[in-house]
């Protein structure tokens, strides 16, 4: 056939379509389009079945043929199909009958069929559309839409997506219908995950079918038809309508069956290789479920030639569990509202056969969340899980979807890396019960699609976008102490009044009170030094791990030697064990600490240093004075709009890659600009942490006028997407400037040679405007003195003239050579790494045609300090590369020939390359203590010669104890001294406040003559203490302390009244709380001895006339100083109020007050493991065997170290005092006036104390939580030993929400909480600890008072969880007479009358929704995860029990709270099913005990529909609900149909219920139920029981008795029972009526 005839004919063809019914199928919104599609009746040899015609067709009968199939459409159906929203569009689709040799199977036409036999094929074909099914199909909205799909077939595929549907059961979630669609009616969209091809026309279509065979039909599946349908031209779509339509095929809805097909078989559009030839076949495989695998199984690539040969339904494993059949069928069974189907849900044992297997449990937090959550499924989110995946999946770059592309990646980057977890790698359980995992789970729901599960905390990508610090995994068991750390830089004290202790029927939890004050609130008191002295098996094993784990916790185990205050067998003891346990177990210890997150150090110094509202930037500004004046160039101090680092977490990972690195835009220029340059320098500032610090410290500051501040700006709005991004107040420096401005303040640099048009020299380089002396002019030395730019790394290293020294910290390479060998160089003995290697290269072609954008660029960059390994993105004008750093992977023949080789990728020959090389050196404590105190607010002028860098101290004696001025002549007190143990320097304030005036920076010496310290002595040799000698200035000192900064007691204190008056905003100084005549203001530390926090869990309640009793007596600098509040604790001089000992017995023996105690100034402990209860050979000479001794109380042959040689010498470190102390004085969660909070002086001494500890690397202060529980933050980093594993910054603790990007601390305590693979989740102490730092940023800014009275209630509202209580609102207790609630309850019951009052308590041994756990807890199976089980001892035994207990009450409240809500849920609901009444009004609300731990129980008010009945006959109703005695639960009359509702077995499951009620429902008198009726002296006759017996106290026990209520109430007070239908009026018959 001509062109002519072709063209003819197929206007012939298309013309004729009119005669085909109208098929409307859904696109989105309200759109519509329209396609006309045909049947499929199977017959053979079809003429599209997309292969080219043969020769026994003659031209005409082609013609012809075509004629009368497109003629013959008129017998089409009317087909919907919805594509999300309102929209639609329309398709023919037809039925297909499956005869066999399917029309379009694709096969060439054959000799075997007649012009007449296929011309009567086609009208059958044509004309049987009739005989499609009608299926209706939710749209969105109240839109439906009419879809009439092709009918089933097994072996039909969808030509795009490869997925065969598997069952014919419509009901199913995996079953899928299909249609058939033209290949000119297909979207022709530039995405890899469209695999069929588009043709423009249907004479295009019909032309390529011809000539090249291509296919011009396709069957498509229901969630590909709306993916890549098209819209008609014909259309009356509006534009509107047409944008949501193309918006809404990219929801994953749509795209998921594309994606998961494109995982298996797709490629890298930007390395063009195979995603199965970077990973393993059987890997990828892994992340499909086991429930869809058999879509795409007899797929030929499965077959034992292809790429996929022995992945089968199960094997290899699926990383995702899915749980959609398990969710549907709970929701059914809940949503049935019967209480077989309440059952079925949260207690399916319980109805399940009991010779049977044990049903599975679907009340449990078994759904791993991407950040290490362990959550309910039915309150888990579905996600799409691309990005999920291709974070995991980092070595290639996978095809997603437009709308949620890579530049979306930053809502995953912080996601826990072991969420896919390896083979090697442990899978959390719950309570340790392997039937139980905890593991990445899926649903499929034709809304979503197949979507993965996220928790409720990480629903929002507010939320999911942060920086979290994620614990490393417990090694062994999932079970943590009951006691608090011991071998810890801060010792926790909780102020706990009950401990975890196991009943009956449920556990009651740890009680801890919790005060408020002015300074701050808090539930725990802590201190410098822990008892070692009670023998704890669980506590010495995290002592143990953490021992090895940790660097810092080894070197204070040394330091506590040194000092005596530890004997060294100990230290032995943790060191010998540790090596036994775990020398040779890498492998499991990094599989342990892999996904853990960290702050390296340096970051969390710099944020520490710079989180204060002083430390700002110096910048020269326009500004203007006022309205209309003329802008001018003034020097200002602004807030940055930056981070000053970046990169703030990094993550644990043994390949050594680390954090994902931000991948950057290409930068495209418009006009004729040359981007490379921009490129450059913002791949490598956002990708070099100390780049960008060194630009951020750029000296003489920033200027409105340079790049500088606005590139910084750029790259943390544009790529720390984990931060707010906002311009402060006053600054220029916008992030979100266009990049053609920030382009044009770097061109402000060029070289003279490039904007000189004459200039012959460098044509390439002026053209794209990149060269050395450029990159030279962006960092001169003059302002960033610590960066240097050269020509090659090889001019650094042999360098001879000294240009080159190894004070620089960044060194920048330009140049033509192809960088080789390592990736290193050392200069001064420094170790200088490549951190960033970019490679760029200039298109070829016609020098007319190319402009400034033509280029090709590869970015390699890398965390450096032992994470070797390189990220790579490349860049070109296409976009094949996406906004995204790949994994880069080295060759193995490179690595074995270097250690430390450059990027194997990295092109050989190129326009340049650019290398960034960074000091690779580990902080030391010494260069930064000074700037730690700072951010205190200590002083850094005066200093004391024992120590390199450690100035003075605020003194925390008590004022009885302190010791004189050790400076000539001087008598006054001591006010500063040395923080090293045993240096006796110290001066006092007014020879301090002349020493410091100068600005220069003062050593002391220690004095020589130590008897000069008595308080009593009246004279000193000239000799015996030191002049100070006065040293150079140093930069780094010249701050001087404010007048106020540290004052006596007797200086005026801020009145908490200023709270309310709004005047604090313009305060200028900080706070100092050195005074506390204010009872109301400070809540000092409960000064319990160590005896005491550790004992007091071991008291069943607490006594408060025993615990405690006020002391006027205190003095005011006491460091034993105590808060008058409700609770009156004791202040008596001395610390130790209260001594609970253990002697050997292991009796109890209470030391009062006056008690005298012969080894309290001992460190006492035995030679032998203390672990062991065994008779061992003592340190004596003799030789015999005695007792371990568990505390002071020895024998005199074991040995002993004294603390301290003199009891008057004794540091104050041996006291406590209150948590909030480290909250707001060495973070500031709390502010008063915005300004951080001093505390009192010995408050300033103990948090200063602390940050001398800073020694060698160890950095305890900055990782706050790693400081005091080491027992669940047991590891360091693996490249970075101060950094702590899961760890947020001190920094962290201030009051902005989500500072420097991190999580907030609510979000970040609930992590925490509820993270399945840590023992965070599992620490009552820690989860206090986790409210303690929510509770002072909540009251920070607010009246302490208020907080006092009123106290903190839930806020889903308020950013910090909680907020401030009503002021009607009580304690909590079981009562609602003083709630404003019940009042309110009261006024409306005349409008609505509650009906029945119901009251639901937890037995957790019986209740749905719990009982599973207690069960388990009870079968004692759970021991078989704890080592050595049967050979503890009873004692030890006792206390795994104990902290199981623990572990298990933390399961058991999220349990019970999810429960109570099902239930209310159920009650309301069910009351017409089972109540006979439908519910009109509802209340129900939790209520807690105060002086119990229990979980909370619940009370309820119903009010249920009256229609019909009247008065009487409802009453008889509500009374025909009560049952008051256990023999009436269950009648006998009503057994029958409770076996046949399947509520209970048989009679005997009866029997045993009533059993069961009768020994739990029966109320047992005890005094809190009894009232006192009279006065005679007898307790039996005086006091009676408050419960009424049913039979006893009845007159008629077998009926109704309504007995009035004698009330001796006000006379106003009847009137408005009255008013509200309380009372009725008395008569004769009950003169008594009330």
């Amino acid at each position: 056939m001509s062109e002519e005839e072709i063209i003819a004919e197929e206007e012939r063809e298309l013309n004729s379509v009119d005669g085909g019914e109208e098929i409307m199928v859904d696109g989105g919104g309200s759109d519509s389009f329209r396609t006309c599609c045909v049947n499929d009746p199977c017959q053979p040899n079809h003429v599209s079945s997309g292969e080219p015609l043969q020769h026994s067709m003659s031209e005409e009968e082609i013609i012809a043929e075509e004629e009368r199939a497109l003629n013959s459409v008129d017998g089409g159906e009317e087909i919907m199909v919805d594509g999300g929203g309102s929209d639609s569009f329309r398709t023919c689709c037809v039925n297909d009958p499956c005869q066999p040799n399917h029309v379009s199977s694709g096969e060439p036409l054959q000799n075997s069929m007649s012009e007449e036999e296929m011309i009567a094929e086609e009208e059958r074909e044509l004309n049987s559309v009739d005989g499609g099914e009608e299926i209706m199909v939710d749209g969105g909205g109240s839109d439906s839409f009419r879809t009439c799909w092709l009918s089933y077939d097994a072996d039909r595929r969808c030509d795009n997506c490869h997925r065969r549907c598997f069952t014919d059961d419509t009901r199913s979630p995996y079953y899928f219908d299909m249609c058939l669609i033209y290949s000119h009616k297909i979207k022709g969209l530039s995405t890899p995950l469209r695999k069929i091809k588009k043709h423009q026309t249907r004479e295009t279509a019909v032309r390529a079918y011809r000539q090249r065979g291509e296919r011009n039909r396709y069957h498509l599946c229901r969630e590909c038809c709306g993916f890549l349908s098209e819209i008609d031209a014909e259309s009356d779509a509006t534009v509107e309508e047409i944008r949501r339509l193309n918006k809404s095929r990219f929801q994953w809805s749509k795209l998921w069956p594309s994606f998961y097909w494109d995982l298996l078989v797709g490629s890298d559009t930007d390395s063009g290789a195979a995603f199965h030839q970077v990973y393993p076949a059987k890997h990828l495989w892994r992340f499909i479920p086991h429930s869809i695998r058999r879509y795409w199984l007899d797929e030929d690539m499965f077959g034992r030639e292809g790429d996929y040969y022995g992945c089968s339904e199960l094997l290899p494993p699926s990383y995702f569990r899915d749980r959609t059949l398990d969710l549907n069928e709970f929701v059914s069974n809940i949503n049935s509202y019967t209480c077989r189907g309440f059952l079925q849900a949260l207690d399916p044992s319980r109805l399940a056969d009991p010779n049977g297997e044990d049903p599975k449990q679907f009340l449990l937090p078994d759904v791993l969340c991407p950040w290490g959550c362990g959550e309910y499924c039915h309150r888990a989110i579905p996600f799409d899980p691309s990005l999920l995946i291709q974070r995991h999946l980092s070595k290639v770059q996978l095809n997603l979807s437009p709308s949620n592309g890579h530049d979306k990646l930053f809502l995953v980057e912080n996601s826990r890396l072991d969420y896919i977890r390896l083979d090697n790698e442990q899978v959390d359980t719950v309570l340790m019960n392997d039937n139980w995992k905890v593991l990445p789970s899926v649903v499929l729901s034709p809304a979503k699609g197949l979507c993965i599960l996220y928790c409720r905390n990480h629903a929002s990508s507010s939320s999911q976008r942060r920086l979290y610090t994620h614990p490393p995994k417990k090694v062994g068991n999932m079970l943590s102490s009951t006691r608090p750390d011991c071998l810890s830089h801060c010792v926790v004290r909780p102020r706990s009044v009950s401990t975890v202790r196991a009943r009956a029927y449920n556990t009651t939890m740890t009680a801890n009170i919790f005060t408020c004050g002015y300074a701050g609130c808090d539930s725990a008191d802590v201190c410098l030094e822990g008892k070692f002295n009670l023998p704890s098996l669980t506590l010495f094993n995290h002592e143990v791990l953490s021992y090895w784990a940790r660097r810092d916790i080894q070197d204070l185990a040394s330091a506590k030697v040194d000092q005596g205050k530890i004997m060294p067998d100990l230290r032995d003891q943790w060191d010998e064990t540790a090596r036994r346990k775990y020398e040779g177990e890498e492998e499991m210890l990094s599989m342990a600490t892999r996904g853990a997150t960290f702050v390296p150090t340096f970051n969390a110094l710099k944020l520490q240093q710079h989180c204060t509202e002083e430390s700002r930037i110096v910048a020269v500004v326009k500004l203007r004075q006022g309205i209309g004046d003329q802008e001018t160039v003034v020097s200002a101090s602004l807030q940055r709009s930056w981070s000053p680092v970046i990169h703030n977490v990094n993550t644990q990972d043994p390949h050594k890659y680390g954090a994902i690195m931000k991948g950057i835009k290409p930068y495209m220029g418009r006009n004729g600009n040359a981007t490379m340059m921009l490129w450059a320098v913002v791949g490598m500032v956002s990708s070099c942490n100390s780049l960008h610090y060194a630009i951020d410290q750029k000296q003489g500051g920033h200027h409105y006028d340079n790049y500088s501040g606005y590139i910084l700006a750029h790259v943390n709005t544009h790529y720390m997407k984990h931060r707010d991004s906002s311009c402060p107040k006053k600054s220029p420096f916008n992030g979100r400037k266009s990049a053609s401005f920030l382009l044009g303040m770097i061109e402000k640099l060029l070289p003279r040679h490039m904007t000189t048009e004459t200039e012959d020299f460098g044509s390439e380089e002026r053209f794209f405007r990149f060269d050395l002396e450029y990159m030279s002019n962006l960092f001169p030395q003059s302002e960033y003195p610590n960066v240097c730019v050269c020509s090659s790394i090889e001019e650094v290293r042999h360098d001879n003239t000294g240009m080159y020294a190894a004070d620089q910290d960044v060194f920048i390479s330009v140049g033509k050579t192809r960088p080789d060998g390592n990736a290193h160089f050392y200069l001064g003995g420094m170790k200088y790494e490549a951190r960033v290697v970019t490679a760029i290269d200039v298109e070829e072609g016609d020098s007319h045609c190319l402009t400034p954008n033509h280029y090709f660029g590869t970015r390699f960059a890398r965390h450096g300090g032992g994470y070797s390994e390189w990220w790579k993105q490349s860049r070109g004008r296409g976009h094949k590369s996406k906004q995204m750093m790949k994994q880069h992977v080295q060759g193995r023949a490179r690595s074995n020939v270097l250690d430390d080789p450059y990027p194997q990728d990295m092109p050989d020959s190129c326009f340049y390359y650019v290398c960034v090389f960074v000091k690779d050196v580990q902080p030391v404590a010494e260069e930064y203590r000074l700037d730690m105190f700072k951010s205190i607010g200590a002083q850094c002028n005066v200093f004391c010669g024992c120590m390199n860098a450690n100035p003075l101290i605020v003194c925390g004696r008590k004022k009885e104890r302190r010791r004189r001025c050790m400076m000539v002549g001087c008598k006054t007190h001591e006010k500063y001294s040395c923080s090293n143990y045993g240096c006796r320097t110290r001066v006092c304030e007014e020879c301090f406040n002349g020493m410091a005036s100068g600005g220069d920076r003062v050593t002391l010496q220690p004095p020589a003559d130590e008897d000069d310290d008595d308080d009593h002595s009246t004279s000193s040799g000239d000799d015996a203490a030191p002049q100070p000698i006065a040293e150079a200035d140093d930069d780094q000192l010249n701050d001087v302390p404010d007048d106020d900064g540290y004052i006596d007691g007797d200086d005026e204190e801020v009145d908490d009244d200023c709270l309310d008056s709004g005047e604090y905003s313009d305060v200028e100084e900080e706070i100092d709380m050195d005074d506390e005549d204010d009872e109301e203001q400070i809540p000092s530390s409960h000064d319990w001895d160590a005896d005491d926090a550790d004992e007091v869990d071991e008291f069943d309640e607490f006594d408060g006339e025993a615990m405690a009793h006020e002391d006027d007596s205190c003095c005011d600098e006491d460091p034993c100083d105590l808060d008058v509040q409700e609770e009156d604790y004791c202040c008596d001089g001395d610390p130790c109020d209260l001594d609970v000992r253990r002697d050997l017995t292991g009796r109890d023996v209470d030391v009062g007050v006056g008690d005298c105690d012969p080894y309290e100034d001992y460190v006492t402990t035995a030679e032998v493991n203390h672990m062991d209860h065994i008779y061992v050979e003592g340190p004596n000479e003799g030789g015999h065997e005695e007792d371990v001794p568990w505390t002071n109380a020895v024998q005199t042959e074991v040995l002993m170290v004294e603390k301290d040689p003199d009891p008057d010498e004794s540091p104050e470190s041996w006291y406590s005092t209150p948590m909030h102390v480290l909250f707001n004085q060495l973070g500031s969660l709390c502010t008063r006036f915005n300004k951080r909070i001093k505390g009192t002086q010995f408050q300033q001494h103990f948090v200063q104390t602390v940050v001398s500890t800073m020694r060698g690397f160890s950095f305890p202060m900055l990782y706050l939580s790693g400081m005091l529980f080491p027992k669940h933050f047991w590891s360091s980093a693996s490249n970075d030993r101060s950094a702590i594993l899961g760890v947020m910054p001190i920094s962290c603790y201030r009051g902005k929400q989500y500072a420097d990007g991190f999580a907030s601390t609510l979000q970040q305590a609930k992590t925490y909480a509820t993270v399945s693979s840590s023992t965070t989740s599992t620490d009552h102490h820690f989860v206090s600890h986790l409210y303690d730092s929510i509770a002072n940023r909540a009251q920070s800014g607010l009246d302490s008072r208020d907080f006092k009275r009123k106290g903190f209630k839930v806020s889903p509202t308020s950013e910090n969880g909680i907020e401030l209580g009503e002021a009607d609102d009580s304690r909590l207790n079981e009562s609602l007479n003083s709630k404003q609630a019940a009042r309110n309850l009261a006024a409306a019951s005349k409008y609505v009358g509650f009906d029945v009052f119901v009251t639901f308590t937890l037995n957790a041994s019986k209740h749905p929704g719990v009982r599973h756990l207690y069960d388990w807890k009870q079968s004692m199976l759970w021991t078989d995860k704890i080592d050595n089980w049967r050979h503890l001892t009873t004692d030890q035994q006792h206390e795994v029990k104990q902290s199981f207990e623990m572990a298990y009450t933390c399961i058991l409240n999220r349990n019970w709270l999810e429960t109570r809500k099902l239930l209310i849920e159920f009650v309301i609901n069910s009351a017409r099913k089972i109540l006979g009444r439908e519910s009109v009004d509802a209340f129900f609300r939790d209520e807690y005990q105060e002086s119990s731990a229990n979980v909370c129980h619940i009370h309820g008010l119903m009010a249920l529909c009256k229609k019909e009945l009247s008065n009487e006959e409802f009453k008889e109703f509500i009374c025909s609900l009560q049952r008051n005695a256990v023999c009436d639960l269950i009648l006998t009359d009503e057994i029958e149909h409770y076996i046949e509702e399947g509520l209970l077995r048989d009679v005997d499951d009866w029997e045993r219920f009533v059993e069961t009620a009768n020994e739990v429902l029966s109320h047992k008198c005890d005094d809190r139920c009894k009232r006192r009726v009279d006065d005679t002296g007898d307790d039996e006759k005086d006091l009676k029981c408050r419960k009424r017996h049913p039979v006893y106290d009845s007159i008629d026990p077998i009926q109704n008795e309504f007995i009035p209520f004698l009330f001796n109430s006000a006379r106003n007070a009847w009137r408005y029972y009255r008013n509200v239908s309380f009372t009725k009026n008395p008569v004769m018959s009950s003169p008594t009526a009330g």
